[in-house]
Order: C-alpha cells, then structure tokens, then sequence
C-alpha cells in the first residue's frame, strides 16, 4: 500500500481482501464479499453500510448500524457510520452469485506480493450478472481528483485538458482447466465515456487476453490451481487514443521492462476512462484478488518485506524558458524503481503527478508550461517495499515569453590528454534547433566556430589539440526565435606531452594452439579484439627473402571481411592516439608493415585500415588501405566514406606467386590531413610504390577475401616508428634472399635460373649474372687457380670458400684451404703442389641463406 495515499497522487487501491486487518493509515478500500466482516475484533452477519437503512450488527462502540437506503452491501467509502474511518475505493453492485475464498498468493524470483486475506470466486450464474464493480467518486481524500474524466467523474482517464497514466494489477487463478467456457475477468474501459470490454480469461488451455473488437493475445499456458499476476498500464494519451499495455507475470521489485502485449484504441472527443470490473465464469472456477489500481508500476505491486527507498533531496527547478522548467535532484538511494513527480500551483495542495522516472535519474525537463507562473515542485522515489518520503519543495517562476532563447549553462570541460577535451554543459532551451561550439586561444578574441550540433546535445570532445596549451569555449543555442546570448566561457589546458617512449615493434603473431580452430580467438600482444563476418583459421608462417618470422599465419577460407583492433593504450603509442584512433593526436610518423600471400589474385582482397570494427555506416571506413587486382595492381584504396579521399593511386608491380612484404608509413599532422604511403617489397625505404592523402585515422586492421580467388594469407603486422623498426635488421648471412630475388631466382640454391649449367649459389658467390652464359669464373692454369670472390663488405658474412683436390674425379676430395668471412680478399689464387701424379682441384662453395 500507499503510505501517502492520503495526499498523493499514486495510491494503490486492493480490492477483494480483508476489510478488518488494514490499518486506517493506509487509506486502502478492501473490498470484501457479501458474509461476514470483522472489525475490531466483533464479527457483523451484515455488513457495515452506511449507505443503506437495514439495521446489521455493532459498531465497535457496541452501537447498533443503521444501513440507508439503496445500500450496496459494502462499507462506505465516505465518511460516516464507517468503524475504520474513512475509506476510499469502488462501488459495488455484486449479490450471491460472489462468495469469499481464501486469499491468493504470489510468489516469483523478485519476491511474494503483498495480500490479504480473502478472494473472490464466482460460484453461481453463467452470465455477466448483477456483479459489477464501478469506479465511485465520492470519496472525502481523492487521490485520482486530477484523473477525472471530464465525460464523467465516476470514471478515471482523460480529464480534457492533459494526458493521464493509471496501472492496475490483479491476481487470477483457475481451479480446474475447462476448455468449453471462456471464464473471465472483464476491466471494462471507456471509450468516449462510453462501456468497451476487455478480458483476461482462461481461454482454452491459455491465459490470454481479448476484447470486444475480437483482438487477441495468448499470455502462456494455464495450469490448473496456479496464481497468475496480470499488470496493466492504461496511457490515455489524448481525446482520441489510448493505449493499453500487459505484463504477464512481471518479476516482482523491478521495472516492468517490455509490455507482454500493447493495444491501441481510438476516441472521438472524450477520451478514454478506466470504468468498472466485472466477471463471467461459466464454469465456476474463476477466483481473482489484489486488484489494486494506482498511478505507478510500483504501486500496484507491493512485495512482502522489501524497503522503501531513502528520499531524494536538493531539488532544485531552474526556468529554462517561459514554457519550461528543468529540474535535478540528488539520488540518495540504490533500491529505487522509479522517481514520481509532482507539481502544485500552491505548494500546499492539489498536486498534480507530472511523470515518474527510471531508477537512477536525476534531472528533468517540464515543458508545456505557462508564462509568468509559479510552480512547486517535489519528488520521492518508490520501489516494491513502497515510497519514500518527499524532498524538500521546491519553486520556481517561468518568465514572459518575451524573454529571449535561454542559453546553454554550466560550461564546464575536462583534458582528457595531452590532445583531447571533453566539454560539458546544461540544455536550458526546448525548441532548439542545434547548439555551437566556439573556441578561442585566450577567452576574449578570435573566436571560431568548432562545430554546430544536433539538439539536445550536451556534450562533445575536442580532438587532435597542442599538449600544454589552454584553449577557451563557449556554446550558444539556435532556435526559431533567435540564438541564444553565448554561455559562461570554459579554459580548460591539455596535459602535458608524455615522454617519448621507445615504440618496440609490436610483432602479432597468430596462435592456433591445437591447429583446427576454425576461427583464431585467443588474442595476441598488441591486439584487443577480434570480430568480422569472413571464416578464418591458422595456417603456416610466412617468410619473406631476408625476412624471419614468428608463429602462424592467418587466412581466409570464406566470407567477405575480419578485423583485428590494436591495442592503442600499448607503450609509446600514446604520442600517437587521440580519441582512441591512432593519429588522432595529429603527431608523428609511424609505420605498420605485413606479409601477404595470394592476397593479390582476385579482385577486393584487401588490407586496409579503419576507425571501427565493421563495414557499415559513414563513419566506419574513415581510412584507407591496399588492395589487388586480377592484373597484379598494388593499389592504393580510396574511402567514400568520412576519410575525405576519393581516389586511387596504383602502383603496377611484376606479378609475385610467393609471399610479398607490404610498409605503409603514416605522416600524421595537426592539420588532420593525413599522407599514406605503401612499400612493396623494399627492405629499405626508397620510393613509394603508392600513395595518397587524407583524414586518415585507424585503430583497427581488416582483412578481406571476395570471389572464388586462391586464399589470402597474412602475417607479421609489425608497428614501429622507422622503416628498420618493422621490417628488421637483416638477419646474419641475409643477402643471398634478397639477391635472388631481385634476380628472379628460380629453384633455390641448387638451381639454374639461366639454365647456363651454373648453379644459382655459385653464381652469387662468384659475382655473376642470371643473364645467360657467364664466360670464364675463374682460371685454371699450370695448377694455379684463380677466381673472384664477393667482398666481405657485400656478401655480409654468409660465403664460405673451399678448395678441394682428388687424384681423380672421383670421391674422396680432400680440402686444401678454406676462405671464408675473415679473409678479406677481393680474389683467390691457389697453387696446386707439384709432382706425385695427376691431381685434380675444385671450388666447393657453402652460402647460408
């Protein structure tokens, strides 16, 4: 129950429970049936009621009762001649075809509802019958004043001038499950004052829902003997439509959350109107309780021990402009459903419910106000263990709507970083249009517009700023009726720039610890997340001339795209990122390379970067990538979408059938233009095979596969800030790779490129060429042989030389002398020693790849 049921607007009313055992305080009307009452302690055959003129029983003074005449049989709902005081609720048309029960109960994972202790059931009739419960107006304190309709005031809903919202509830139980009757309880509504059914009703084997038109609703299965709870919310939302939404079986103590059901109905001129209940049981199993009307979720169903929540305070109403008035309040509780509202002309009475709020809110806007009129304000917080007290009242009076659009206040801001501010302010206007933001480098001159807003908005950040630097803001509101004069001005000085920190590269191998996973999820160092709609899985690591690499590789088997979003907090990033994208900052250089493999063999398989995770809306591809063509184009790809750049630049490379190594080197500057550029297999940086410009930005890598192309494989994104940092150091012995494939070596060491009977490693060794025949390589003459041998300088370390001799050309050869990296000669002579026969010599040469 209500404890302010006696002054609010949001009382529950139960109907069909104990008369006797509720205290006066609570200011509830039980409804009881036709039987025995008990007040007091003294037990009446006949029920107390002042209304009719047959006398029945004691008062609890031991007096007897005078019953008037035209009585209904129920206690009175004024006052006069009522032991209990005074009451309010419904009147009652019902006779004997009613009968008492023992009460319903209801229990759910949010708790037991509160009862009392009697139901009713239909036990005689098979029509609706003399059993009507109508809405009675006549009540000394009426909660629902306001919610009178002006059609008539024995009904609740449109009152003609403003929307109302009025919820009951109701417990119903089916003894037996009988399919041949339609058993219901019948809330009759009003349609432009006129009666309009709707029923909740066993129907079948089906709690369900229905109405007079013929719509219907199944809610779930019937069971016989099992309480259901039915909770209706009724928003008669104006003279020509109301709607009706149920929840079956709600969780008790909480919000309601999604309607079960909603039905809209439609009005002339008078609205709609809560009316009466009724009953049709044909089968005679039909027992219902609880039916509690009220103005709050939360006050039609009260749970059995739960606390009501601590009262809100500091109210404080604000006329935001003639028509409106904002409030906020201090949340002083965490076991409120909601916030209910109230507004008074007086302060001292008539208080009108103005809204009721989610948990957790502390502000509010109450516009369609009058100018030049002083309003009071208070609020409470209610759960299912009940409401609290009221705050504080608080008042305010709204201005003459000649008074100009109200500007924007409490600017306030916040340096998220060295390059980023997060302001703030309050939305004072209700007809706004858009808000604009300006900036100035010392709070007096130069101001300059930041951006222009949608309404409502109170809030945006500031990117891409000077560390150390104090920028000044100020917003103002555009409306119909002009803009508003500037808020108060905001300074607020960004962080100072972090130390540069050493970027180490960040290798991100991918790991596929039992080999089958058909998607790769365990995250690597330097990524956050996985995400995409494409079929990935593991494959075997990449490895480029001169190149080493780490773990799996990645590829694509199916689908269209997956990305991998870095981790932009990793050390020496910090420089760089700005709003969470890397360039943000507007600083630096940085450089992100990979190896691909059959990337380049259908058109649309791509590595690109962008600024969120997916491939959809205007604001997800604001960068750019590479992407490859039937025809073998490394391409740079344009975006259409907030990059700003709309073209293509190519690069026409040689066909590649193995592996490729891929630098994309990111010059950001303050400005936010952005220049790409793209190098295809250069261990060092020279010139750009393609490039383009723009508002390039990225925190998140993609990969995609289109068409029925062999499959892409990628490997080894390295991030760093030089050229050397992300493609390394040439490991030792590490110039015969890039030697052979800048030659187009063409079966390894052992092979022969030219096909000029010199095998690929003796040609490098030898310094020559894979041009076709080489002519002489060295000399053998009188026993001395002479040949070239790549410098030390040149062929770094992984050469060796040796000279070998046999009396015949047959094994065993035995070696004579090796040069390997710590002669330094620039040719080789050896003389075979004399005498003792034929002898044979040879160059043996060892290259370490």
């Amino acid at each position: 129950m209500n404890k302010h049921s006696a002054t609010g607007l949001h009382l529950a009313i139960s109907v069909f429970g104990t008369f006797g055992s509720l205290a006066t305080a609570q200011a509830g009307l039980i409804v009881n049936e036709t039987g025995n009452y008990k007040i007091n302690d003294i037990s009446y055959t006949v029920a107390p009621d002042p209304d009719g003129n047959t006398a029945g029983g004691l008062d609890a003074a031991g007096n007897p009762l005078t019953i008037a005449a035209g009585g209904n049989g129920l206690p009175a709902t004024n006052v006069g001649g009522n032991p209990t005081g005074t009451s309010v609720g419904l009147r009652n048309t019902y006779n004997s075809q009613i009968s008492a029960v023992a009460g319903l109960s209801y229990t759910n994972p949010g708790g037991t509802l509160v009862t009392s202790n009697n139901s009713l059931k239909r036990i005689s009739g098979t029509g609706f019958g003399n059993v009507s419960i109508f809405p009675y107006r006549f009540m000394t304190t009426d909660p629902f004043q306001t919610y009178r309709s002006t059609a008539s005031g024995n009904l609740f809903g449109w009152n003609g001038s403003y929307a109302t919202e009025l919820y009951y509830s109701v417990l119903l139980n089916w003894n037996a499950i009988n399919t041949g009757s339609d058993n219901r309880l019948v809330v009759g509504l009003g349609r432009d004052n006129g009666g309009f059914n709707t029923y909740l009703s066993q129907n079948g084997t089906n709690w369900a829902f229905g109405d007079q038109l013929g719509n219907g609703f199944v809610f779930g299965p019937a069971t016989a003997n099992e309480t259901v709870l039915i909770v209706c919310r009724l928003a008669f939302e104006s003279a020509t439509s109301f709607t009706t939404n149920y929840w079956f079986n709600p969780t008790l103590g909480q919000s309601l959350g999604v309607p079960s059901y909603s039905r809209t109905y439609t009005t002339s001129v008078s609205g709609g109107q809560f009316q009466s209940l009724n009953v049709r049981d044909g089968a005679n199993i039909l027992t219902f309780d609880e039916f509690r009307l009220g103005t709050t979720a939360t006050s039609v169903m009260p749970v059995v021990g739960a606390v009501a929540p601590t009262a809100p305070s500091t109210l404080v109403a604000t006329a935001n402009s003639f028509s409106e008035v904002g409030l906020t309040w201090a949340d002083n509780s965490n076991n409120e459903i909601d916030f209910v509202l109230e507004r008074s002309l007086t302060g001292t009475g008539a208080w009108r419910q103005v809204a009721v709020l989610a948990a957790g809110t502390t502000s509010y806007a109450d516009s369609g106000l009058n100018a030049v009129t002083t309003y009071h304000y208070r609020i409470l917080a209610a759960n299912g263990g009940g409401e609290s007290a009221y705050s504080a009242n608080a008042s305010v009076t709204t201005p003459s709507a000649a008074v100009p659009t109200a500007p924007p206040s409490g600017l306030t801001g916040v340096a998220d970083s060295f390059s980023e501010i997060t302001l703030s302010w309050n939305d004072n206007t209700i007809d706004e249009t858009s808000f604009v933001i300006e900036r100035s480098p010392n709070g007096t001159t130069e101001w300059a517009l930041l951006a222009t807003l949608p309404t409502d908005t109170t809030g945006y950040q500031d990117l891409g700023l000077t560390a150390s630097t104090a920028y000044s803001y100020r917003v103002y509101a555009n409306a119909p009726g002009g803009a508003s004069v500037p808020s108060n001005i905001a300074t607020i000085t960004t962080l100072v720039l972090p130390d540069e920190v050493p970027l180490e590269p960040i290798s991100l191998p991918f790991s596929d610890a039992d080999g089958a996973t058909p998607a790769s999820t365990a995250l690597v160092d330097g990524i956050t997340a996985y995400s995409g709609s494409g079929f990935i899985r593991t494959t075997s690591a990449l490895s480029y001339p001169g190149i080493s690499s780490s773990g799996n590789g990645l590829e694509t088997v199916s689908g269209q795209r997956y990305y991998f979003s870095i981790d932009t907090s990793l050390p020496g990033l910090a420089r760089y990122v700005s709003g969470g994208q890397i360039g943000g900052s507007g600083l630096g250089v940085l450089y992100v390379r990979w190896l691909a493999r059959g990337i380049n063999a259908q058109e649309g398989n791509t590595v690109d970067f962008r600024t969120a995770p997916n491939d959809v809306g205007a604001n997800s591809r604001a960068a750019v990538g590479t992407t490859f063509g039937f025809d073998f184009i490394r391409a740079m790809a344009s975006s259409t979408a907030t990059s700003g750049i709309t073209t293509y630049n190519t690069s026409v490379l040689a066909p590649s059938a193995g592996t490729d190594l891929y630098v994309a080197k990111f010059t950001f500057t303050p400005s936010g233009v952005t220049t790409m550029n793209v190098f295809v297999n250069q261990l060092t940086e020279g010139t750009p095979d393609a490039s383009v410009n723009g508002a390039i930005k990225f925190n998140t890598i993609g990969f995609s596969k289109f068409g029925t192309g062999p499959i892409p494989s990628i490997d080894e994104f390295r991030i760093g800030t030089s050229y050397t940092a992300v493609v390394g150091d040439t490991p030792p012995g590490g110039t015969y790779a890039p030697w052979a494939f800048a030659n187009g070596v063409i079966g390894g060491l052992q092979g022969d490129s030219d096909t000029d009977g010199v095998t690929n490693a003796m040609e490098y060794a030898l310094q020559s060429n894979l041009t076709g025949s080489d002519g002489s390589l060295g000399t053998f003459t009188g026993g001395l042989m002479n040949f070239i041998k790549r410098q030390a300088a040149i062929d770094n370390n992984d050469i060796t030389y040796i000279i070998e001799t046999s009396p015949s050309l047959l094994p065993p050869w035995t070696p004579q002398v090796t040069h390997g990296p710590e002669n330094n000669e620039t040719g080789i002579s050896y003389l075979l020693p004399p005498g003792g026969g034929k002898l044979f010599g040879r160059l043996r040469i060892v290259v370490t790849e």
